[in-house]
């Protein structure tokens, strides 16, 4: 289904087009990660695999939080790295 321009979507727990900028963007630099919105003044929550192997129900995950968006992307930055460094160091 291709959206006109200007189409804004309708997602239950969006708060402004603000939010769903910054979660565009987590998308777009994290594609490892799954992007929970905030609500309710809560905070941004993302998890992913501890691994490069494909999920499943015996893979351990890393959950990251953050107060502010940027908060949550340098959380995920750091898991991201520290991911990284461990499948580096194994192989």
């Amino acid at each position: 289904m291709a959206l006109e321009q200007g189409t804004v979507l309708a997602l239950p727990g969006l708060a402004t087009l603000q939010e769903l900028a910054e979660v565009l963007v987590l998308c777009r630099d994290f594609p490892a990660w799954a992007v929970w919105f905030p609500r309710s003044g809560r905070q941004w929550i993302a998890v992913r695999a501890a691994s490069a192997r494909a999920p499943g129900p015996e893979i351990a995950l890393v959950w990251a939080r953050g107060a502010t968006v940027a908060e949550l992307a340098a959380m995920m930055r750091v898991a991201d790295h520290q991911i990284g460094s461990v499948k580096s160091s194994g192989s």
